[in-house]
């Protein structure tokens, strides 16, 4: 085991991947025992990820959201206009894959005045010039960064590489484990063009069809330009119908955890109870000898 340090050196190296995270965005390495922050920052390293540091993650990720729901989207106070209009209530959902990455799942309800606004905002396409107009009308063009044209203006250059980058859909293998299991994507991949910005629902799907105006951009995971560049990770917003969301709000709230999980999330909490003045002792002893017993081993 790399953890070998003491119950108070934990409270300050939560405090310390807190800030790490936040700044740099990147993995970091958790066997580091002491030093000043920028020492810590020369510590990074490739050859660890995310789930070196879970629970740290976890609390970053939370606050990050927290944050995000308050001040961008102004969700619960339907008195304030956010990134996506005026949203009355929310649910959200944390789940953590099988590699220890957490994301979430987040219903919004909006006001009924800014439903139809808000939906013709979500894009499905590559903001960016295909190089071959003649070839993007084929179904199996190709659609690398090196078939686009970027915008010229900062903010156009900075969406474009996003969506290349972050909300491409790749399938996998037909009739093996993923999306093509049962043999065509369950999501409906690859999506045939629809050129007008107005999401019309599909009758085979009964789903939204966002705007992708050729065969290039047929892969493309739906999402909002403002909130994709504030938030700055993958993304997939759709619209749902009234059938839809009372089956998506039942299938979260009543889908059991994995084991793995319920430890990700203690481990999370246990990080945030070593962050209270109360008794900051007995928190690091507790969370220091949950990851020496069982996490660490979890996450290799």
């Amino acid at each position: 085991m790399r953890l070998n340090w003491g119950p108070q050196a934990v409270v300050g190296f939560c405090r310390s991947c807190c800030i790490l995270l936040h700044l740099y965005q990147g993995p970091l390495q958790t066997d580091w025992m002491s030093g000043s922050l920028a020492h810590a920052a020369c510590r990074f390293c490739e050859s660890y990820g995310f789930k070196d540091a879970p629970a740290e993650v976890g609390h970053v990720f939370h606050q990050r959201v927290q944050h995000f729901m308050r001040d961008i989207l102004c969700a619960g106070r339907p008195d304030r206009r956010g990134a996506l209009g005026r949203v009355t209530n929310y649910v959200i959902r944390y789940e953590v894959q099988h590699r220890q990455s957490v994301h979430a799942h987040i219903i919004l309800w909006l006001h009924p005045d800014d439903v139809e606004s808000v939906t013709s905002e979500i894009r499905a396409n590559i903001p960016a010039k295909y190089r071959d107009p003649d070839a993007e009308s084929c179904p199996t063009c190709p659609y690398g960064p090196s078939q686009w044209e970027p915008p010229a203006d900062d903010l156009g250059r900075q969406l474009f590489v996003h969506v290349i980058t972050k909300q491409l859909h790749e399938c996998n293998p037909a009739l093996q484990a993923g999306c093509r299991k049962g043999g065509s994507c369950r999501y409906g991949f690859p999506w045939k063009p629809y050129a007008a910005f107005k999401p019309i629902i599909d009758a085979l799907s009964n789903r939204y069809t966002y705007y992708r105006p050729s065969w290039a951009h047929r892969n493309v995971v739906p999402y909002h330009p403002t909130v994709a560049l504030l938030w700055g990770a993958h993304m997939n917003i759709q619209r749902i119908n009234s059938a839809a969301w009372s089956f998506y709000v039942l299938k979260y709230a009543m889908k059991v955890r994995s084991l793995a999980a319920y430890r990700y999330l203690l481990a999370c909490f246990l990080a945030m109870l070593c962050r209270l003045h109360t008794c900051p002792t007995l928190g690091a002893r507790t969370y220091w000898q949950y990851r020496q017993q069982h996490f660490v081993n979890d996450c290799r």
